[in-house]
């Protein structure tokens, strides 16, 4: 079967592509972490000092579990006063960013990696009343296509719930030819789990009072 694209709503910030920075964050944190050589430290340290607040490099510290490994490195005696000075500026700007970090920041991010998994963030409905508007951000950016079954079961979880919560939800999926897909999915994929949510999904988009239909089932 031809790959089936779900053109997604979800806001997708427009940042440079850090790819390759990304990758060289979370390896130089795991040489930090494993090595006991301290001069190997110290310019592992100094160089993520030197990459701070660039582009995404503070999240990617943050994920690679930097903010735990600052901490505990801290809190040790270094004879050497510049991995000291560096750990210090790392763990407090570091500390002070998994504070801004919000959910909605992180939902992005499973998005735009493609990986979804059905995590709280999904479900909740708190969440998705105080975000949906962030959605309209550079204009609905539209995000790639999956041929994964759970990627494609939450990805028309969410588009329910961006419809279900958004006052012109259901104006914009549709504008944007997602009302196709998700028919699509409904009646062509195999798998039971897709079906289910593309139901569901189809079901919130041609209801206004999704609360009335849930409590009725």
């Amino acid at each position: 079967m031809a790959p089936i694209a779900i053109r997604t709503l979800f806001h997708v910030m427009v940042w440079r592509d850090f790819g390759h920075i990304s990758n060289l964050v979370s390896q130089l944190v795991e040489v930090i972490r494993k090595e006991d050589r301290v001069k190997i430290r110290r310019v592992g340290v100094a160089t993520l000092r030197n990459i701070l607040s660039k582009g995404e490099n503070n999240e990617q510290m943050i994920k690679a579990g930097m903010v735990k490994l600052a901490a505990g490195l801290t809190q040790k005696k270094w004879k050497d006063e510049d991995i000291e000075q560096d750990l210090a500026v790392l763990n407090e700007v570091l500390e002070k960013d998994v504070n801004v970090l919000n959910s909605f920041e992180l939902y992005r991010e499973e998005v735009m990696s493609g990986n979804l998994v059905w995590s709280l963030v999904h479900r909740s409905e708190k969440f998705w009343r105080e975000n949906v508007g962030r959605f309209e951000e550079n204009n609905f950016k539209v995000l790639g296509s999956s041929n994964n079954p759970q990627v494609l079961a939450i990805a028309c979880y969410d588009l329910g719930e961006f419809v279900r919560f958004h006052p012109r939800g259901r104006k914009v999926l549709s504008k944007m030819d997602g009302k196709v897909d998700i028919m699509n999915l409904m009646t062509n994929n195999p798998d039971a789990e897709v079906q289910k949510h593309a139901l569901l999904c189809v079901q919130k988009m041609m209801v206004h009072n999704w609360e009335y239909l849930s409590n009725a089932n």
